[in-house]
């Protein structure tokens, strides 16, 4: 079989790239557990040349490779375990548990310092003519195991794709994802049983690098860079995320993106990241795509954003951050959102495409220049928000828009604090501050400071004039 077992550890003989890597897991599936290495010797191409059924997944499954719990398998680098042509499997590595209710794999350990190499183009479609998974390892209903993956010419869903807990996985490396389904990644975690995962690096160079989905939680992440696909980090419904840096180059949309269509409780709950660096995406540094509630609201904090050329080789409306539908809770520490090309592509530092009230929107430092338009776009108003320190924003100035004169109580909606400059003429003004009364004035000028979410009554309005200005 090309293989030689010596102490429970199976290892390939240098000059054989014939497959009985299959065979070799099921004896150590027999013997309770055991190693599996593939040789690096000659840089050998393994041709995985025949499908398993996934014994307990879901109807018509196939898997290149089988493994089960208490395995490790080492692919050493120099090596590649490859789908040979026309094979159809949806998983070129696959656990034997693809489906809840029927049990759980755990122990199970992938190394592949070579490569696993799906083959996608020459796979043809699903069955439905639609796409065609070929995954590189996937692995579902797991726990307490360890991945280090390298994978490429994968479909959907990704490089390492499933469901596990309790486990570490330092790399994953993919290089071409050829499907072009929004919900491919080099590695695609979902379901609410992927918890208290550690996760080292995560690279890939189209798609998405992260895609987090229906409620994983308690996931670290230290690092991940997209370059040149689509999207960095893309999360739908998942909490307790901490990552520490996101690093997107040329990606076509954003680095980093929030995007529940129908989100559910517990929706996506204190995110934690230290630091964005987004070059010359095609959309957006940041895009917070998503509808919260009053109940669920989405303590998203990011301490360092650095967006530059946003909308590079694209006709997009281009923002360093976009508010889409109703936000709460976000706080970035500090923003550095800039254009400096000889035809600016970045349209607004901020733009708030909210239908709704965005509330506790907090930017509090950077700096911002060569927004094509201007620096914040709202079609909505702010409350309890603050865009407060931003070299190229603050101060303000004189609003483009001033609120009108009203005997109503007249808020300060803006996400910044204002001076309001009264003038009053020969008729006693009585003027209120919130629920205080000032007093009343007549012939003279008062200056007052509003801050956000602060309001201003007036008696009368007749021989009134007054001016904001931003801060």
């Amino acid at each position: 079989m090309g293989f030689y077992n010596q102490n429970a550890e199976f290892r390939s003989t240098p000059n054989s790239t014939t497959c009985g890597i299959q065979e070799a897991l099921y004896d150590i599936n027999s013997a309770g557990g055991g190693k599996l290495i593939i040789s690096g010797a000659n840089s050998p191409t393994y041709l995985l040349s025949s499908k398993t059924l996934v014994p307990n997944g879901t109807t018509n499954q196939y898997a290149c490779l089988i493994v089960y719990s208490n395995t490790e398998i080492v692919v050493e680098r120099n090596a590649t375990l490859k789908q040979a042509n026309s094979i159809g499997a949806n998983f070129v590595i696959a656990n034997e548990y693809m489906q809840s209710g029927y049990g759980s794999n755990t122990n199970i350990k992938i190394i592949v310092d070579g490569w696993v190499d799906a083959n996608y183009a020459n796979q043809g479609l699903d069955p439905g003519g639609s796409y065609f998974f070929c995954a590189g390892v996937v692995m579902y209903n797991c726990d307490h195991c360890y991945f280090s993956v390298r994978a490429k010419n994968v479909g959907r869903f990704g490089a390492l794709v499933g469901q596990f807990s309790d486990s570490v996985i330092p790399l994953v490396w993919c290089e071409g994802i050829t499907d072009s389904g929004l919900n491919a990644a080099a590695l695609y975690m979902t379901d609410n049983l992927s918890i208290n995962n550690k996760v080292g690096l995560v690279y890939s160079n189209s798609i998405q690098s992260v895609y987090l989905e229906n409620e994983p939680s308690q996931i670290q992440i230290e690092t991940v860079i997209n370059n040149g696909g689509r999207i960095a980090v893309e999360i739908n419904a998942a909490h307790d995320i901490q990552i520490g840096k996101i690093l997107a180059i040329g990606s076509s949309f954003a680095a980093f993106v929030i995007g529940d269509t129908n989100p559910v409780a517990p929706q996506d709950q204190r995110i934690q990241i230290n630091e964005i660096l987004a070059y010359e995406c095609g959309q957006a540094g940041v895009d917070f795509d998503v509808s919260v509630s009053a109940e669920y609201p989405l303590y998203c904090t990011i301490d360092n954003l650095t967006v530059y050329n946003v909308g590079y080789g694209t006709s997009n409306t281009a923002a360093g951050i976009i508010l889409g539908s109703y936000m709460s809770k976000v706080t970035i520490g500090k923003a550095v959102i800039y254009d400096d090309q000889p035809t600016h592509t970045q349209h607004y530092f901020l733009l708030n495409n909210s239908s709704t009230t965005s509330d506790s929107i907090l930017i509090m430092g950077g700096y911002t220049s060569g927004n094509s338009v201007r620096a914040i776009y709202d079609t909505t108003i702010f409350t309890n928000s603050r865009i407060e320190n931003i070299v190229g924003i603050n101060p303000v100035g004189y609003l483009s828009s001033q609120p009108a004169l009203a005997t109503t109580s007249v808020t300060n909606s803006n996400p910044f604090k204002c001076e309001v400059v009264i003038t009053v003429g020969a008729t006693a003004t009585t003027i209120t501050k919130n629920a205080t009364s000032l007093g009343s004035f007549t012939s003279q000028t008062i200056t007052l400071d509003l801050d956000v979410g602060e309001s201003i009554t007036l008696s009368q309005t007749t021989g009134v004039s007054w001016k904001w200005f931003g801060f």
